[in-house]
């Protein structure tokens, strides 16, 4: 263009017979002035001397002054991908790259924000919602895994025990601590999922129910439903079986051939505040109903 441009400054200064075309006919044909006014013709042909439009899968570049293969990008910022080739700040970034350097790149709208051969298109079907850059094809994650927006990938799902759940033994650390573990994998992907009733111990492979009455208890160490040893006892607050030795036992007020030192409402009082507020405090078996402790 610069070259042109100085050619024409030359022939104007050579002889006054040359005269620029105005708008708002600013072309030059062999008969006169025209202008380039419809829309499928509002380029004009230097060589041709004559109105043209770029074709279908084309774009006009102002900068070079050509035509140009149009190339559709994908929407990274309104789909959802699988299988990206790098980071999505990086895609992002190389992307801009190539619109600055020319109109000739378009990027898909919002609607059809993915490129197939057939140009834009969507992923709108339930059964396979996301779209797979390395096939360029519509697909979904597998029943056993998940899709993580951050990652842009599927992700195998993770189970975990409900910390919440009654009959938990064996703790790895402390109940606070195993709960901030927890809630960090939460929040860093969703393939991570809390097991729920009527099964929320997660065994290694599945969540399950300890319906066993024989093994009413889940080890959070081993990850299976088991019970206390002999001579031993859930504690549900501290979340461990206790030796016999640390308990404090009271008297069972149902037992027959009881001396009382008062009402036995009060006493029942009395022994419900004991069992509420001290955990290790337990009613004796009924082979063995009375207490000699304090």
């Amino acid at each position: 263009m610069e070259k042109l441009q100085e050619d024409q400054k030359a022939s104007l200064e050579r002889s006054s017979r040359y005269k620029v075309c105005q708008d708002p006919t600013p072309f030059a044909n062999k008969t006169g002035c025209m202008s380039c006014s419809e829309n499928s013709a509002n380029l004009f042909d230097m060589t041709e001397l004559k109105c043209i439009g770029c074709r279908d899968n084309e774009t006009y570049n102002s900068r070079s002054y050509r035509c140009e293969s149009t190339m559709l990008l994908n929407n990274f910022n309104a789909g959802k991908f699988i299988n990206l080739p790098d980071s999505l700040d990086n895609l992002l970034k190389s992307q801009k790259t190539q619109t600055d350097s020319s109109p000739r790149y378009k990027v898909c709208d919002e609607q059809t924000p993915y490129v197939t051969k057939d140009g834009c298109t969507s992923c709108k079907d339930a059964g396979a919602p996301l779209f797979d850059f390395s096939t360029s094809k519509c697909a979904a994650c597998t029943e056993k895994s998940i899709y993580n927006s951050r990652s842009s990938r599927c992700e195998v799902i993770v189970m975990l025990t409900n910390l919440t759940a009654n009959k938990i033994v064996d703790l790895t650390d402390s109940m606070e601590s195993l709960e901030k573990e927890q809630q960090a994998k939460l929040d860093s992907s969703p393939r991570y999922k809390v097991c729920s009733d009527p099964t929320p111990y997660y065994n290694g492979s599945e969540c399950i129910a300890c319906t066993d009455k024989s093994k009413p208890l889940f080890s959070f160490k081993h990850g299976k439903c088991g019970n206390c040893r002999r001579n031993t006892w859930y504690d549900k607050q501290a979340r461990r079986c206790l030796k016999e030795r640390t308990f404090e036992f009271v008297t069972d007020l149902q037992s027959k051939n009881l001396i009382l030192n008062d009402t036995i409402r009060n006493l029942q009082r009395l022994q419900d505040d004991i069992l509420k507020l001290r955990p290790t405090a337990r009613v004796c078996p009924p082979e063995q109903p009375y207490s000699n402790g304090p």
